[in-house]
């Protein structure tokens, strides 16, 4: 158990780890990853062979493997965010994309990941999808705004757990990006004949497909004006002729992010570490831990080197 977790008497867990701020008061855990933040309040909720990250399991959730195959092979990926509701079930293999809400039955082995802030629901036995739905709900904006005010770490002792609480991020934001082109691609495939086709052994409705696709355009508009409203402020008064060369970042920065153990980062600052573990020089957990605290550190501007690529990406004729 990480820091600051509360695993109650009533709560069983077997070969799992769990990372700060988790909380479970009841249920069962066996052989699961659990990022910062899993929360598990019910008696009867069941977590076999999965990861988790801010997640929160409903009244009756379900994720287990009943296939009787030993491996890896069915464990589950609940990305960052992920909610059950009550009574939700998932068979594995599954993967859920980031701040997904699950609800019903699932038995179909499924893989959302492609599709963040998303509903995954039950309709007749199988498995619908409505993309980017999840980001008109307030309860998402309710949860990420708990996770600071919940750490229960003191700040003047040194933490071990780097934790990142930005929703919208080059994590959750590649993902959209990424999501909103391939529905458009799928909206292709409707017409006056079919209002409902199959992806990937997901239901999607040619209504969810338009309202994803703005939902996702709405999102990554706000995170770029943001992040540009930022870069702006902090360097009021810089004449426009001299703006562009000041907001180029001081950071290279890969496309592909990662939530690991809770810290977002660059996989490409991720695969660096390992490199040199594999290669003895990072031979020390005081040294890993350093390096994990400097790319932490450095969020702002690895964040910025993303959002620049991807700014001169979509306005290629702005720079």
């Amino acid at each position: 158990a990480g820091e600051c977790c509360t695993l109650d008497k009533h709560f069983t867990a077997v070969d799992s780890l769990f990372f700060a701020n988790s909380h479970c008061e009841n249920g069962e855990a066996v052989s699961i990853f659990a990022g910062p933040y899993t929360v598990s309040h019910h008696k009867s909720s069941l977590l076999i062979a999965g990861m988790f990250s801010f997640f929160n399991a409903g009244s009756g959730a379900n994720q287990s493997n009943h296939l009787f195959k030993s491996g890896a092979v069915h464990q589950s990926v609940h990305l960052r965010g992920c909610k059950f509701a009550s009574s939700a079930y998932i068979m594995s293999p599954a993967l859920e994309g980031a701040f997904t809400m699950v609800m019903g039955h699932h038995s179909y082995h499924h893989d959302t990941s492609a599709f963040p802030y998303s509903y995954l629901i039950e309709k007749e036995g199988r498995t619908h999808l409505m993309p980017g739905a999840n980001l008109t709900s307030y309860g998402t904006v309710r949860d990420i705004g708990k996770w600071p005010a919940r750490d229960g770490r003191l700040p003047q002792v040194p933490q071990t757990d780097r934790v990142s609480f930005e929703a919208f991020s080059p994590y959750t934001m590649g993902r959209v990006f990424r999501a909103r082109i391939t529905l458009e691609e799928l909206s292709g495939r409707f017409d006056a004949d079919t209002q409902e086709i199959t992806w990937n052994g997901l239901r999607l409705k040619e209504k969810s497909v338009k309202q994803g696709i703005e939902w996702y355009r709405l999102a990554l508009d706000r995170y770029l004006g943001e992040q540009l409203i930022r870069q702006l402020e902090a360097h009021e008064g810089m004449p426009s002729d001299g703006l562009c060369e000041v907001l180029h970042p001081r950071a290279a920065c890969s496309d592909r992010w990662g939530d690991i153990g809770g810290m977002l980062a660059p996989i490409s600052e991720i695969n660096d570490i390992t490199r040199i573990i594999a290669t003895g020089q990072l031979d020390r957990i005081e040294k890993l831990r350093e390096r994990l605290r400097l790319i932490h550190d450095r969020y702002d501007d690895f964040a910025w080197a993303w959002t620049w690529n991807l700014l001169h990406e979509i306005y290629p004729d702005s720079y």
